[in-house]
């Protein structure tokens, strides 16, 4: 699957997001999606935190086809 493209995710700290980009065969970033990081006081792993580590995991898997094929999704 050469062809296939590949992930980067950074951490905007001053927007307060994880941004998720394709980034395609030739090496350009396209943005996949924007995840905004839970607000809140609370340390650790609140529901809201669970919820997006399970939201950026199932957008990774969902998004890879390289993962797709290999776990035959």
């Amino acid at each position: 699957m050469n062809s296939a493209h590949d992930h980067l995710v950074t951490i905007d700290p001053d927007k307060r997001c994880v941004r998720l980009f394709r980034v395609m065969p030739d090496g350009e970033k396209v943005l996949y999606t924007e995840l905004e990081l839970p607000k809140g006081d609370a340390p650790g792993w609140t529901d809201d935190v669970v919820r997006l580590a399970q939201r950026l995991g199932e957008d990774l898997l969902m998004d890879s086809p390289t993962a797709r094929n290999l776990l035959a999704l």
